[in-house]
């Protein structure tokens, strides 16, 4: 008696590895996409900071109760980011302040308020 597997068992060995293979990559895929679509927190934070102390600082110009957009451009040129955010500016490229008593609101937007 021969001892192994018969064509037929390794083909359906080979077929179903494929079709797991199959499965996985695409789970992969699109796990990256999703991660290099999202924006961290961190980053939507610090622009949201950034965006706060611009405010601040321009005071005069804003009036609590009024919406304003401001260019993620604009705070980048008065280094206020401390990091790099060239691929939140990829996707956005204002932020939309509702400037408030005690809070302001934000929101990253593609075009001008």
């Amino acid at each position: 008696m021969k001892k192994g597997f018969t064509l037929v068992e390794l083909l359906a060995v080979i077929i179903l590895l494929g079709i797991l293979l199959t499965f996985t990559y695409t789970k992969v895929t699109n796990i990256a996409e999703k991660k290099e679509n999202e924006i961290s927190d961190a980053k939507i934070a610090l622009i949201n900071n950034a965006t706060s102390e611009y405010i601040e600082n321009n005071s005069d110009a804003y009036q609590v109760g009024s919406t304003y957009c401001i260019e993620l451009k604009t705070l980048v040129e008065e280094n206020l980011v401390p990091v790099d955010i060239t691929d939140v500016q990829k996707k956005y490229n204002y932020v939309k302040v509702q400037v408030g008593t005690s809070q302001n609101m934000y929101k990253l937007v593609n075009e001008n308020c």
